[in-house]
């Protein structure tokens, strides 16, 4: 009889860890078969900062065209992009051995569904960047301008609110009684309850689309909002480390969560003979891209300010890369980066002879480009006086 007691207790626990076993491919072509201690995965998405925790979680795998971009599936069919702040995660193998994998190694983790489906009425986001996800639109309702005039429309009555391509400044409203209204949304955030991660204060010009009274299949629903990631301004600092929990739409912010003041940015002095390197160091780019975020430009607009002030002041501007690519390639793309500014600002009246450009490719990292936070650091502009 204990013999059959022991059987029965062995089943049981090779069952249980066959059910949480989670299949993790390393980017050496290697696999791993055990369980992800984290409770959560934290990613860098251009809307905000956002916490899934790992029991919503069905893929997470690197994005081909940017290697250091992470496309995230929930078990509720979502679709999540961006940039993962854990540094390492805890991994459990199977064989009974513990311990912490780097982030940078990881290829895919895949992890096993075990609940059934059910299908819910919900609403569809469909951000600017790609993403998708469900949940509630909170709002409950809509203010927008539409030939010349200030319009509310309750939430209950809109379809799907489209967003022109050529930026959010324009949007297409159905009702649901099939009317179409064209016009400007007025709100700059809107409250997102989404179905598998936390609370997001989203602002307008991050969406894409909004689709109202959809049908879609479960197999989870978030209870609750943590209150750990909630961030009212959407600026990727939780409010109980923000020390500015109300800065506007796309402001950038410091650590503690506020904007630099404008008037010390003004006072760094752009013509200081010591060739101290100005303002722009935290004005970034995406990987491979030169087009400058519209976050930044406020950031521009002091600067331009500043340098209209001293009419003798000449600026180099000069673009910088991560290593990733060819050192030809690179010394190109960092040129049209410090091109891409100086056009903005010659588009905003700076004089073309008072600017000159500069690209040093990979030549000049301000961080190491063996992390994806560090070669995100040195996808940047730098402005230093006149050379």
């Amino acid at each position: 009889m204990k013999k059959i007691y022991l059987l029965v207790v062995i089943i049981f626990l090779t069952y249980s860890a066959d059910c949480a076993a989670r299949s993790i491919f390393l980017k050496t072509g290697d696999m791993l078969n055990g369980e992800i201690q984290d409770s959560a995965i934290r990613l860098q998405t251009p809307y905000g900062s956002i916490i899934i925790d790992t029991s919503f979680l069905e893929t997470v795998a690197l994005k081909e065209d940017q290697p250091d971009i992470y496309i995230i599936t929930s078990i509720n069919n979502d679709y999540f992009s961006g940039r993962i702040l854990n540094d390492t995660i805890e991994v459990a193998l199977t064989s009974g051995n513990s311990f912490f994998l780097e982030m940078e190694k990881i290829a895919k983790i895949s992890f096993k569904k075990e609940n059934q489906s059910h299908e819910m009425n919900t609403t569809l986001f469909f951000m600017k960047n790609g993403d998708k996800f469900s949940g509630r639109y909170m709002n409950k309702k809509i203010n927008f301008m539409s030939d010349f005039k200030k319009i509310s429309i309750q939430r209950s009555n809109i379809n799907r609110i489209q967003v022109s391509d050529s930026g959010s400044e324009s949007v297409k409203i159905l009702n649901t009684s099939g009317e179409v209204i064209y016009g400007e949304i007025l709100d700059s955030r809107i409250q997102i309850e989404p179905d598998s991660i936390h609370t997001l204060f989203v602002c307008k010009e991050n969406i894409s689309a909004i689709q109202f009274n959809v049908k879609k299949l479960f197999h989870t629903k978030r209870e609750s909002s943590s209150q750990e990631a909630y961030d009212s301004d959407g600026d990727s600092i939780p409010n109980a480390q923000d020390g500015c929990p109300d800065t506007p739409c796309l402001a950038i912010v410091d650590k503690g969560g506020c904007s630099p003041d404008p008037e010390v940015l003004a006072e760094t002095d752009a013509a200081d003979e010591t060739g101290k390197i100005w303002i722009l160091e935290n004005i970034l780019f995406d990987f491979n891209k030169q087009h400058i975020k519209p976050q930044y430009h406020h950031i521009i607009d002091t600067i331009i300010e500043a340098i209209q002030k001293k009419p003798t002041l000449h600026i180099a501007i000069h673009g910088h890369t991560d290593n990733l690519g060819s050192e030809e390639y690179n010394l190109e793309l960092s040129e049209n980066r410090a091109r891409a500014v100086m056009e903005y600002m010659i588009e905003k009246g700076l004089p073309k002879e008072k600017l000159s450009i500069k690209g040093f490719g990979f030549s000049k990292p301000k961080m190491s480009n063996s992390t994806a936070k560090g070669r995100e650091a040195n996808r940047r502009v730098e402005i230093v006086p006149g050379e």
